[in-house]
């Protein structure tokens, strides 16, 4: 992405030098590297949102197991005393 960002900054500025006749082919060539900075950036955002979530997913499953394990050790504890009734 950053070179995408910098080859854009680069054709912009040919593009404010150039010549009349060369504007439209450079204008044509920053069009599609925009297109192709917008679609990294999509990427990215995607990408963080699926790691955050990941986290999320990780942090949740370990409270999970927590709670789970208090709750074996509670009816073990409660079947250990009714079996020593």
């Amino acid at each position: 992405m950053d070179t995408l960002s910098e080859n854009r900054n680069n054709l912009r500025n040919r593009i404010r030098r150039c010549q009349l006749n060369q504007r439209q082919e450079l204008q044509n060539e920053l069009d599609e590297i925009n297109l192709l900075v917008k679609e990294a950036r999509k990427n990215v955002k995607i990408c963080e949102r699926i790691q955050k979530r990941t986290e999320d997913m990780a942090r949740r499953e370990t409270v999970i197991s927590s709670i789970n394990a208090s709750v074996d050790r509670h009816q073990l504890l409660d079947h250990i005393e009714q079996s020593s009734e």
